[in-house]
C-alpha cells in the first residue's frame, strides 16, 4: 500500500492559512489594573486575592495526620467556612494566646540570625 501525499497540506501557505485563522479568532484580554498597595492589603486580609494582581498570599504544604485533618473538615463546615480560614483563625487565637512568647522567640530568632 503506497503512503499517501501530505506535501500539499504541509505547504506554507496552507500553514498560513491556519495560523491566521487560529489568531484573528482569539479575544484580545483586557489589561488588568496593578492594584494599590492598600487594596492589595486588605485583600491578603480577607483571603480573598484571587484576580489582585501583585496581592499573592504565602503558601504552605502540610501534612495532617487523618483525625486531625477530619477536626479541621468538619469544624469548618460548621463554621460556614474554608478550611484555610477555619486553620487561620486558630493559628490568630494562638497568636493572641502566646504574644509574650512570641516577642521572646522573635528577638531571639533575629539575634541568631544576625550572627551567620
Amino acid at each position: 500500500m503506497a503512503k499517501k501525499d501530505y506535501s500539499a497540506a504541509l505547504a506554507p501557505e496552507s500553514l498560513q492559512a491556519v495560523i491566521e485563522e487560529a489568531t484573528t479568532e482569539k479575544r484580545a484580554r483586557k489589561p488588568r489594573r496593578t492594584a494599590s498597595d492598600e487594596e492589595i492589603q486588605a485583600a491578603q486580609m480577607a483571603m480573598r486575592t484571587r484576580g489582585v494582581k501583585g496581592a499573592e498570599l504565602q503558601r504552605i504544604n502540610m501534612a495532617f495526620a487523618p483525625d486531625v485533618y477530619d477536626y479541621i473538615h468538619v469544624m469548618s463546615v460548621a463554621g460556614g467556612e474554608t478550611m484555610t480560614q477555619f486553620v487561620n483563625r486558630v493559628l490568630r487565637l494562638s497568636m493572641e494566646n502566646n504574644k509574650d512568647l512570641y516577642d521572646k522567640a522573635k528577638i531571639k530568632a533575629d539575634f541568631l540570625s544576625g550572627l551567620k
